[in-house]
């Protein structure tokens, strides 16, 4: 924040004899003081207590992973992994993203 936006316009009316810099000092304890003394400025710069919180497993509502190639096409009897993996995904067992991923990362 500039200090334009926060100190008050001391023009030559205004101060009265008084040297702008004077008045510019005074008006900034001023703020120091009513920010200090504010009970939004205390309950903001309190110290807080640590909430206790009772051990909570990661992402606890998250489905299990994707099984992997392995487990779902016997890789030493089948000889078309790709067309099993399009049979499973034709009774429900797999959707077409997992049937992608499958076949790239094997």
């Amino acid at each position: 924040v500039s200090e334009e936006a926060w100190t008050p316009d001391f023009s030559s009316e205004q101060r009265g004899g008084h040297d702008t810099e004077d008045l510019k000092m005074e008006h900034r304890r001023e703020m120091v003081e009513q920010m200090q003394s504010s009970e939004a400025f205390q309950r903001l710069t309190k110290p807080r207590k640590s909430p206790a919180f009772p051990e909570t497993p990661y992402l606890p509502r998250m489905k299990g992973t994707s099984k992997r190639l392995e487990e779902l096409v016997d890789l030493n009897t089948e000889d078309d992994v790709e067309g099993a993996l399009h049979k499973l995904q034709a009774r429900g067992k797999l959707k077409e993203w997992q049937v992608g991923a499958l076949l790239r990362c094997a």
